[in-house]
């Protein structure tokens, strides 16, 4: 099987790539069962859960910071922690030409004209903008965002292939849909939305700031960081600007300094390998990452590929001393 490009999909989020081909692979994954060791936001060291029986199921927002490279027949696991939160996420995949080994899914494929997802669609089924279906209101009155929490994904000529030890899937394009679109309208009350009077930065005046603000790029930046507007965040022993609610793991209203801005934490999706710095913390399994790459979060094994990534569940306080 040849491409001189593919559409690879890990879980859920896609990087997409041109292909001379009319069928492109979009997934590629190992069939070797894979776990990733993580430490989560109160610094507690969590294994993934082992991977499920059946078919094309997956977990879709690294609940308990899973593998980037997580197995082909993954798992679907909710991340609740200590009761505080039902926060889970699923992903089901049904690929056209395979569609009678799988209970004949793609008779089930919503029709030509469903809806768009907006943060309000609930249990209606919508069509999602892209992959990552993450609906950004936070514009809107009052500050909102959906989450889809069940995802169904219908690929266009999709077929499994197997060849040695890795599974791949072919097909054209894919189509994606929200079963389960999950509300959070409370971003306010949280306090994630920059509040008037309290400006981003200020010039600097002497060699101080004023309190609750650190000297930054030769001016006097808000220590805490907002989502609604996008606020650079970043890392840093000495004076890190730090999101509202990067303390929280696996809920609503957590939120994540990702490529250096504060976002929802269902936004983080992407996971970048990040190296350990010299200089911080180091625990062999997660550490600080250099160069301030993770904006403070740790930077965590995966034990399927051997290497680092960003992991935006745990809390912003994974500093690099010269990050």
């Amino acid at each position: 099987m040849q491409s001189c490009s593919s559409f690879v999909l890990l879980l859920t989020f896609l990087r997409a790539c041109e292909s001379t081909s009319a069928q492109s692979i979009i997934r590629h994954d190992s069939k070797g069962s894979q776990k990733s060791i993580a430490v989560d936001a109160a610094g507690v060291l969590a294994l993934d859960l082992p991977e499920e029986a059946g078919f094309a199921e997956t977990d879709s927002l690294q609940d308990r910071a899973e593998a980037v490279g997580t197995n082909f027949h993954g798992v679907s696991a909710d991340a609740t922690r200590a009761n505080k939160s039902e926060y889970s996420s699923s992903s089901i995949f049904c690929y056209e030409r395979d569609s009678a080994k799988l209970g004949n899914c793609w008779a089930g494929k919503p029709p030509a004209n469903t809806p768009a997802c907006t943060a309000t669609s609930g249990t209606t089924v919508c069509k999602c903008p892209d992959t990552m279906c993450d609906i950004d209101q936070l514009s809107f009155s009052p500050p909102s965002t959906g989450r889809c929490a069940v995802k169904k994904i219908y690929v266009a000529e999709g077929q499994i292939h197997s060849h040695n030890s890795d599974l791949d899937v072919t097909g054209t394009t894919e189509s994606v849909y929200c079963e389960k679109m999950v509300l959070n309208n409370q971003w306010s009350q949280q306090g994630c939305i920059a509040p008037s009077g309290s400006p981003e930065s200020k010039p600097k005046d002497g060699w101080f700031c004023d309190s609750g603000y650190t000297s930054r790029n030769k001016k006097c930046f808000r220590k805490v960081r907002y989502i609604s507007p996008k606020e650079s965040c970043w890392d840093g022993w000495w004076g890190s600007g730090k999101c509202k609610n990067h303390e929280l793991s696996y809920d609503e209203y957590s939120t994540a300094c990702y490529n250096g801005q504060c976002v929802p934490y269902a936004f983080a999706r992407n996971r970048q390998e990040c190296t350990c710095s010299w200089f911080g913390w180091n625990f062999l399994v997660a550490c600080s990452a250099s160069s301030g790459s993770c904006g403070g979060h740790a930077c965590v094994l995966n034990t399927g590929d051997g290497k680092k990534y960003c992991d935006y569940a745990t809390n912003q306080n994974w500093h690099s001393l010269f990050g």
